[in-house]
C-alpha cells in the first residue's frame, strides 16, 4: 500500500457558511503547517482562561506529536526495519515557521535537521552528526521544494540529485512527496 502513498501529513482549512456547514477552504498537501500554533494557541488559553467550558468532543491537540511520529515512522519503507530514523528537515531560522519545526521536532523526539546535515552515500540518506553517519529513513519536509532541490548537502554540493536517486531507491521517504503542490487546492 505505500506505493501510492504522497501525502502522510495533509492540513485542511476549514470554515463554516452563512448557513452553519463547514466546507473545506484550502487543502495543503505540499508543505502543510499550523498545527504547532494552534496547539499553542490551545495551550495558551488554557492556561489564561481556564474556566473556558471545552466540549467533551474536542480533540486534545496534545496528542498530535505522538500521532504524527507515528504516521512518519508507518511511512518508512521496507528497508527501515523495526526502528525507522525520522528527520524533520527545515530551511532553519529564517523560516517564518520555525518555531513551529522546532516545537514538533521537540515533542516528537526526532533531529531537527537542516540540508547540510544530510548526506547521500550510495544512495543512503544520512544525518551527519559530529563526523558520524546515522542513517534516514524518512524525512519529514518542512520546506519547499525549490529550496530542498537547490540547497547544499553535507558535502557542499547540492542536496536534490542525489536526495531524488535516493527516492527512486526507496532507501528514504520524503513526507510529503514532492510535486504534491499540484493538489493544494486553493479554491
Amino acid at each position: 500500500a505505500r506505493a501510492g502513498v504522497r501525502a502522510q501529513v495533509a492540513g485542511v482549512d476549514l470554515v463554516r457558511d452563512a448557513d452553519g456547514n463547514w466546507c473545506v477552504l484550502e487543502d495543503n498537501l505540499r508543505v502543510p503547517s499550523g498545527i504547532g500554533y494552534a496547539m499553542q494557541n490551545r495551550r495558551l488559553t488554557g492556561a489564561v482562561l481556564p474556566e473556558l467550558p471545552r466540549p467533551e468532543d474536542l480533540l486534545d491537540t496534545e496528542d498530535t506529536p505522538g500521532l504524527l511520529r507515528r504516521a512518519l515512522r508507518e511511512a518508512a519503507g521496507p528497508a527501515a526495519g523495526d526502528d525507522p530514523a525520522v528527520v524533520l528537515l527545515s530551511q532553519g531560522p529564517d523560516d517564518s515557521a520555525w518555531f513551529e519545526h522546532r516545537m514538533l521536532a521537540g515533542e516528537m523526539g526526532v533531529p531537527l535537521v537542516r540540508s547540510t546535515d544530510l548526506l547521500v552515500d550510495d544512495g543512503v540518506v544520512h544525518r551527519l552528526v559530529s563526523g558520524k553517519k546515522y542513517r534516514v529513513d524518512v524525512i519529514y519536509l518542512r520546506m519547499g521544494e525549490d529550496s530542498l532541490v537547490h540547497s547544499p548537502g553535507a558535502d557542499g554540493m547540492p542536496l536534490g540529485p542525489s536526495l531524488v536517486s535516493a527516492l527512486h531507491a526507496d532507501t528514504v521517504v520524503l513526507a510529503n512527496a514532492l510535486g504534491n503542490g499540484i493538489g493544494d487546492d486553493k479554491a
